[in-house]
């Protein structure tokens, strides 16, 4: 009498998300199945050649298609068998159009939700009063990073603020004013 099988067969073993068998022939297969398809449909890439595509091809593909026509990243993950959402959203093809779409339709839903008159033409004196800022914003040793419109909080001791973004030009001012206040901080004690 023969012992029982304590290990499934392979076909039990398999789960959604894993690549077949090593050997199976599959990836093969689907290869040549996409290469006889692509030949008669005869489509082409931008040069003229036969596109060539790979069993992975439509993983990416199935992937994309799916992201686009709303289904959830997380969900696409599960189905593809990825332990990390960021390996399924590099499968997701992003193209330029859809980025610049995007952006067009966040800034529309933007300036719908803000008050009209911020979209207006400024003054000469409003447009004067915002380029002056630039130019305050400019200090011996570098420029202050501060936004248009608040005051300065620091009451521009720029050399202590978080702000300065220090011209590297002036890096020897920066080093003797270091060297003077560490001089003056020992020579008090």
């Amino acid at each position: 009498m023969r012992a029982a099988r304590t290990t499934p067969s392979r076909v039990t073993r398999w789960r959604p998300g894993r690549r077949p068998w090593p050997g199976s022939g599959t990836d093969r297969a689907v290869a040549q199945c996409a290469g006889r398809a692509t030949e008669h449909t005869n489509l082409t890439d931008s040069a003229g050649q036969p596109l060539d595509f790979s069993p992975h091809d439509f993983r990416r593909i199935f992937i994309t298609d799916a992201i686009r026509s709303g289904l959830p990243p997380h969900i696409a993950q599960v189905i593809a068998g990825h332990t990390n959402i960021n390996t399924t959203m590099g499968y997701n093809a992003i193209y330029p159009s859809e980025a610049i779409e995007a952006h067009r339709a966040f800034i529309a839903r933007r300036r719908s939700l803000r008050p009209s008159e911020e979209y207006r033409t400024p003054t000469n004196e409003e447009w004067d009063a915002f380029l002056g800022h630039f130019e305050r914003r400019k200090l011996s040793i570098g420029i202050c990073a501060r936004a248009f419109g608040p005051p300065c909080i620091h009451e521009h001791a720029c050399i202590r603020c978080s702000m300065l973004r220090p011209d590297p030009a002036q890096r020897h001012r920066l080093v003797e004013i270091r060297d003077d206040t560490a001089s003056s901080r020992f020579a008090t004690t």
